[in-house]
């Protein structure tokens, strides 16, 4: 079965691939495409602006 657009979040490529290797046992990830979000403010809050933008980026 082929799933498509997943979103997993990590610090890198790496972390985020093994978060789908924990979750979704012996499968294979045919494409990855990774996206920057900036971080603003102290304790790394996102703008909405931010959130709308990686939703609408995946679509």
């Amino acid at each position: 079965m082929i799933v498509e657009h997943l979103s997993f979040y990590g610090r890198d490529e790496m972390e985020a691939r093994r978060k789908v290797a924990q979750i979704y046992n012996h499968c294979e990830v045919l494409e990855c495409v990774p996206h920057q979000v900036t971080m603003n403010g102290r304790l790394g809050t996102v703008k909405y602006e931010d959130v709308v933008d990686l939703i609408s980026a995946s679509s």
